[in-house]
């Protein structure tokens, strides 16, 4: 039970071999540029967006070999800026909720 859990965390969750939110977020930027090829009538072509799909992808997994827990970690930064909320500034640098 206990090993379960260690591995779980220590191994983040995984796609075709590459991290979970990056390729999400990869294959729906592929998924919308094949749909707007079709739109426009570029059917000819669809094999460009399939061809930078399966690019970014074989990136990812060796991204991942690297630094397994890259997506955590481009998650973390992108929360650095966020502002937090009902904070309400009062004598100096005190901050009460």
């Amino acid at each position: 039970m206990k090993e379960e859990l260690l591995k779980s965390i220590a191994y983040p969750s995984l796609i075709f071999f590459a991290p979970f939110g990056l390729t999400v977020f990869n294959l729906t930027i592929g998924v919308v540029e094949i749909i707007m090829f079709l739109a426009f009538g570029l059917v000819g072509y669809i094999w460009v967006p399939m061809l930078q799909i399966i690019i970014i992808h074989l990136l990812l997994i060796l991204l991942a070999k690297k630094e397994p827990h890259i997506d955590n970690i481009i998650r973390a930064k992108t929360n650095i800026k966020a502002k937090t909320k009902n904070l309400i500034k009062e004598h100096g640098n005190k901050f009460a909720p």
